[in-house]
Order: structure tokens, then C-alpha cells, then sequence
């Protein structure tokens, strides 16, 4: 593609401004000079762009005529201190015109002016001079041109499908005249390549019209293989081109070939799927009426070039009209010759398929239709038997409101036979041969049914059961994996019930014994059950904490869905820390904080809580900046003591400490509970703190002075 545009544009430019140094300097002196070509007539209050070539005529200017003349005029541009010199430009001697090359001229606003009388001077639209006339009245606008080309594809075939190559063009000025010259095709060659233009014997180039944001095109039937780069130019401006290559590839034979089929319950929707190599189009037979009364003649075209077509049969609509082979992504079905069946479905049992690239053939023992002439390729279609497979429970986060598409289920659904607080209850139906009959995100078929109905101590006495209906689900197809989802808030199990409907729920699938498909004559049903209980979320097991002046980790547990995002929130009367955290697979979640900040106090008193139930979560605590740095420890301590008088002295004790005293037996017992989480302290010590240790000791010191005394 066009990766050298703006380098060539680079190129040209730096050119154009060398010229324009010559050009200052020679000022275009003699006639040869003033014979130049040009593109267009030079007008007064026109737009020009740089790169043209404009010729005006001076016929009747004081610049000439005389025998002193100077055979000459002034180019000036206006600027912030007025109108300024630029070049002198030549005059043809013998007719008195001149060609204004703008290919070194900067953007910008100028006039040509009476050498010999230093005035300005008009021109007309033929570029005649007009007369006498001020910078303003006599200025013409010169702008940058900008212009690239580019092929929409790297490569393109000379045979066997679309061998028409676009080319993409941008221009500021909208709309050019590009001149197509190539050093490696001959020029008949480019004739053909680009048969839409004029072709210039002169110079062996094609004249073709570029617009921006339209496309051109080239012919490469026929066109040997190999790589061609080709160069445009804006035929009206000097310098200003482009180039860009195409890779021109030798087609091969054409051939359709059709993707490992999967056996289709019967009911559901079949997927073909073909590859297509070296054309876009193919002939597709579904079925052969000669050997199974059923049969579906398409013409397909690979509509995205991607090399492949989709075909999609829905096996359930097979006797209802020609319409049961709809088109996948990239496809278009352009004929469609299909037959009915005139009772049931399509039958279980294997079909064949074929796939041409040339067309079709009259065969005379298949009832009138077609078949595929010469086929590429050949294979059969299995429809099976259908079947009511399972029912499970699965939940989901609260947040997740949209359910367009499998991926939505997948990635966000957690198998459990409990839900609780708004969580989403997620219904995975097993189940085939259903998927044709189904349409949009419902199941609306009289012979299907869904149904939620409370269970156990959750009726009320002397009540009928709350229900809840297919109607109240949101559908999500799987049917490529014979699966629907059915989803479902919990809050609705609520309102169901009137109350707030915690307890047991059994759902129910049911595919009715009228169902057409339904071979046995019996209703077939599989059911799942599952408890809705109250939201219960806790932090640190619901106790009390003390945090280092460091970091610091909170943990906490709920019953909501793996996936669910909470806020977990450190709240005092100098800061607010909230913190978003994600629910694991197991329940849990943890919050870090770090509290070494420095408008926190030893002894700053807090409270954490999860934002969204305030009330049931929060805890207290309190940073401790003795304790190891991140390390949140809770301790409770208990000692009993009992004294019996005696004449011998026992003394038991779960310390190093043993007291004597006559006539005294003491008992000392001290048991402690610690739960600790991960961190540390500055001092780096694990467990106490050097403080708290140095507290402990004193308090056992003093004790055994009292006894002792």
C-alpha cells in the first residue's frame, strides 16, 4: 500500500523550492522562458493551487510595447508589512504573454504589477489584463495542494473471480485530472489496465479522474503475475505524484470445499459452512430428492472476501415454505430453488451435500430439479434424534444487565444451589431439536414451558404456591451447543412471593408430549432446585481490629455471586478510604489499605464497611502504630485465681512465674485468643510489639511482688 506518499510529497516540495531559488535569481529571463506550457488562465480573485502553471496575457500593459520596455512583470505577495516583491516573471517578446509557475510559491494571496509603471493590474477570465488596479482588486489566492492514492487491496487475481482492483484518492481539491504512467507494464498494457481513462500517446500515460472518497478502478484480467508500481500525477501541476504497487497473483483452479459437518438434532438449525478458493461464488445442494423426497438448490457469494460462505438450516421450518436456509455472516444467497415437505420436519437420518463452482445440470429422475454439476466436493448432513437433557442452577452478579449474546452466560455465571440479596438466578437448560422452533429471546411456544414455583416451608399456609413463568425470564440461545439460559433477578422471587421470598425454589422445563418432535407421546421435564436466602456479607468475622500505621489488609465473606464488586470503605472524622474489591469463587475478598499517612494519629479511631449494607458490616478500629506494619491483631485475655489455705505450698501456673507463701496453695491460669493477619512493624518483630512485651513483663513483676509480699 501507499507508504511513500508523504516522502514523494517531501521530494517534490524540496524541489519546488529550489526552483523557486532559481528562479528569484534568473527571473525566468528570455523567451524561452515565457513559452512554458500552462494549464489554465491566471484570473484576478481566482483560487490557484500550487504546482499549476497559469498564463496570462499583457497585452496593452506599459511593461511592453515600447523600446524600453523591461518585457517583464512583478509577482508580489501580500504580507504583514504590505505587499512585497517577489520575482520578476517574462514576457514573451513576440505576443506578450506570460506563465506564472506557482510550483515555488508559498500559500498565500499575490498580484503581478507594471514594471514600468508600478501599478498593479487586473485580469480577466480569459487572463487578459484589465487595467490599473489596487494589491486587493488585483490579487489572486494560491493554496497548498495535497493529494495521495492508494490501491484498496495488496493483491488482486488475473483470473477466476474479481480481477478489478480499486483505488482510493484524496485530493483538497476534490476532484483531478491524474495522469497513470507504469515503468513496468507496456503502455498497451496500461491501456487496458486503466481502459476507463485517455490514453496520451505522447508521453505514454492515461488520463483518469480522481475524486476524494470515490473509488477508481483497474483491469488486471489477463495481466501476466507480479508486482507493478505505478505512478500519478496531478496532470495540471508540476511535481505533484504519488506512487503505489500492487501485487498482481496467477489465479489457480477454482475450488469449494465444505467444513467438517456435526450431527444436527432434529429441530434445530443446521450450520454448512463452506471454503471458497479462488472465486467468491458456489453452487450448494442440500439434499437429493431422488433419494430423500428433500432437496434445496443455492447460488452463494462470498459477500465480505473472506473466503468463506455460512449457510444456515433451520430444520424445523422445513415444511413450512422455501424460506428455511437463511444466510450467515459475510453470505449472500442470490437463488434460491427449494422444496416443502408437506407434513412433518425433516426426518432424522443423513443428507447430501454437494458444492460446484461451475453450476448445474438437469438430472431427469429427480423430480424436475437441478443438481450440482461437477462438484468440488461432497459430504452428508446427520440429523439425530432430539432430546430433554438437565436443568441446573447458576448465579450471576447483580451488575450484569445485558444478556445479548452466550459470551455474556459464560464469563459471569457461577454453578451454586444457593442465591441470595439481587443477585441474578441463571437457569442452564439441556436441551436439542428445540432451537428451530424458538424465535427471538423468549420461549414462546405453546408446546414448551418454564416455570419457577416456591417449594416447602416457603408456601404460606392455607396458599397456592407463587409461580413464575417462562414470561418473566430473559432468554440467552446456545443452540450450537443444544443450551438456553434463562435469567432471572432474584428480587422477582420476591415480589412473587409477596413477602420476601426467601426459601426453596424448584424450576421446571417441560416440552410438551404435542410437541411434533416429541416421538413418545409423553411430556418430558427436568427440574433443578435451589434456596434463595438473605444477603450476608461480614468483615473480620464481624470483630473489632487494631491496624498498623502501615499497610493493612481487611478480609471479609458473603454469599453474593463470585464476580460481584463491592466497595469496602475506612471511615473516620479525618478520612474516607473506599476501596473496590471483586468477590472470589469461594466467597471471600479483601481490601488493603495503608494508614502511614501523616494526619493519622497513634490511636485513630475508625470504621470499615461495605458501602452497600452499611448497617450489617461495620467494624471498629483502630491504627496501633506499636504493631508490626500490617499486621492487624485481636487479643482477649482471662486469669483466674484461687487461694485455699494449707500448710504446704503448690503453686501451678501456664507462666514461668512460681510464688511460695505458708499456708497458701495459688492457682494461676491465663488463656489468650490471637487472630492475626499478615503485616509488620517498624521494630520488625513478629506477634507483640516491643511496647506491649515490655507492659507484659512489668505486670508480671508486680504480681509476683505482691505475692511475694
Amino acid at each position: 500500500m501507499t507508504g511513500n506518499n508523504s516522502k514523494v510529497r517531501s521530494l517534490a516540495l524540496t524541489a519546488m523550492l529550489v526552483l523557486s531559488v532559481f528562479a528569484g535569481t534568473m527571473a525566468f529571463a528570455g523567451s524561452a522562458a515565457a513559452a512554458t506550457s500552462s494549464d489554465d488562465k491566471l484570473t484576478s480573485g481566482d483560487q490557484v493551487w500550487v504546482g499549476q502553471q497559469l498564463e496570462f496575457d499583457a497585452t496593452g500593459n506599459s511593461s511592453n510595447g515600447s523600446t524600453n520596455a523591461k518585457n517583464t512583470v512583478a509577482l508580489y505577495k501580500d504580507t504583514s508589512d504590505g505587499p512585497e516583491f517577489q520575482q520578476n516573471i517574462a514576457l514573451n517578446t513576440t505576443d506578450h504573454t506570460g506563465v506564472l509557475d506557482t510550483s515555488g510559491l508559498d500559500a498565500g494571496y499575490y498580484a503581478l504589477k507594471d514594471t514600468e509603471n508600478d501599478t498593479f493590474f487586473s485580469l480577466d477570465s480569459s487572463g487578459v489584463t484589465e487595467g490599473n488596479a489596487s494589491f486587493d482588486n488585483a490579487k489572486f489566492h494560491v493554496l497548498d495542494q495535497t493529494f495521495s492514492a492508494e490501491f484498496k487491496d495488496d493483491s488482486i487475481m488475473n483470473d477466476n473471480g474479481d480481477t478489478n482492483a480499486e483505488i482510493g484518492f484524496n485530493s483538497n481539491r476534490g476532484r483531478v485530472k491524474v495522469d497513470v504512467t507504469s515503468d513496468d507494464v507496456s503502455f498497451d498494457t496500461l491501456k487496458k489496465i486503466f481502459s476507463d481513462g485517455t490514453p496520451n500517446q505522447d508521453d505514454e500515460s492515461v488520463t483518469i479522474e480522481a475524486a476524494t472518497n470515490e473509488y477508481s478502478v483497474g483491469h488486471f484480467s489477463g495481466v501476466d503475475a507480479g508486482n507493478y508500481e505505478f505512478t500519478y500525477t496531478v496532470n495540471d501541476s508540476s511535481g505533484l505524484s504519488v506512487t503505489d504497487n500492487i501485487t498482481v497473483k496467477k489465479a489457480g483452479d477454482k475450488t469449494a470445499t465444505f467444513v467438517n459437518e456435526e450431527s444436527t438434532p432434529r429441530g434445530d438449525i443446521a450450520k454448512i459452512t463452506i471454503n471458497l478458493d479462488n472465486t467468491d461464488t458456489a453452487y450448494v445442494q442440500i439434499g437429493s430428492f431422488a433419494d430423500s423426497n428433500f432437496q434445496s438448490n443455492l447460488n452463494v457469494t462470498d459477500s465480505d472476501d473472506d473466503g468463506q460462505v455460512i449457510l444456515n438450516l433451520n430444520t424445523f421450518n422445513t415444511n413450512v415454505n422455501k424460506k428455511y436456509v437463511s444466510a450467515g455472516e459475510g453470505t449472500k444467497i442470490t437463488w434460491n430453488n427449494s422444496s416443502v415437505l408437506s407434513s412433518e420436519p425433516l426426518a432424522s437420518g443423513n443428507y447430501d451435500l454437494a458444492v460446484s463452482t461451475t453450476g448445474w445440470e438437469t438430472q431427469s429422475d429427480n423430480n424436475g430439479m437441478d443438481v450440482a454439476k461437477s462438484p468440488s466436493d461432497k459430504t452428508q448432513l446427520r440429523i439425530s434424534d432430539r432430546s430433554t437433557d438437565s436443568i441446573s442452577t447458576w448465579i450471576q452478579p447483580q451488575s450484569v444487565d445485558t444478556h445479548d449474546d452466550v459470551a455474556d452466560m459464560t464469563d459471569t455465571v457461577t454453578q451454586r444451589s444457593t442465591v441470595a440479596g439481587s443477585d441474578n438466578v441463571v437457569l442452564k437448560v439441556d436441551a436439542t431439536g428445540i432451537y428451530g422452533a424458538l424465535q427471538g429471546s423468549s420461549i414462546n411456544s405453546e408446546d414448551m414451558s418454564l416455570t419457577l414455583e416456591e417449594t416447602g416451608d416457603n408456601v404460606e399456609k392455607n396458599t397456592e404456591a407463587d409461580t413464575l413463568s417462562a414470561s418473566d425470564f430473559t432468554i440467552v440461545k446456545d443452540g450450537d451447543n443444544g443450551t438456553f439460559y434463562a435469567v432471572i433477578s432474584a428480587d422477582e422471587l420476591a415480589d412473587a412471593d409477596g413477602a420476601d421470598g426467601y426459601g426453596d425454589w424448584k424450576a421446571t422445563f417441560t416440552v410438551n408430549k404435542d410437541y411434533v418432535l416429541n416421538g413418545d407421546g409423553e411430556d418430558q421435564s427436568v427440574s433443578t432446585t435451589f434456596t434463595y436466602e438473605e444477603q450476608d456479607t461480614s468483615l473480620n468475622g464481624g470483630e473489632d481490629f487494631q491496624a498498623p500505621k502501615g499497610n493493612s489488609t481487611v478480609s471479609g465473606k458473603t454469599n453474593l455471586a463470585p464476580g460481584t464488586e463491592l466497595s469496602v470503605v475506612a471511615d473516620s472524622n479525618i478520612f474516607y478510604i473506599p476501596q473496590d474489591v471483586t468477590v472470589n469463587d469461594d466467597g471471600t475478598f479483601s481490601a488493603k489499605y495503608n494508614f502511614d499517612r501523616d494526619d493519622v494519629d497513634n490511636g485513630t479511631e475508625f470504621s470499615v464497611y461495605v458501602s452497600s449494607d452499611e448497617d450489617n458490616t461495620k467494624i471498629g478500629g483502630v491504627v496501633n502504630a506499636d504493631m508490626n506494619n500490617g499486621t492487624t491483631t485481636t487479643t482477649t485475655t482471662t486469669t483466674t485465681t484461687t487461694t485455699t489455705s494449707s500448710t504446704d505450698t503448690t503453686t501451678t501456673s501456664s507462666t514461668d512465674t512460681t510464688t511460695s507463701s505458708m499456708d497458701t496453695t495459688t492457682t494461676s491460669s491465663t488463656s489468650s485468643s490471637t487472630s492475626t493477619s499478615t503485616s509488620s512493624n517498624d521494630d520488625g518483630q513478629p506477634g507483640f510489639g516491643v511496647a506491649v512485651s515490655v507492659v507484659a513483663l512489668l505486670a508480671a513483676a508486680l504480681l509476683a511482688l505482691r505475692r511475694e509480699n
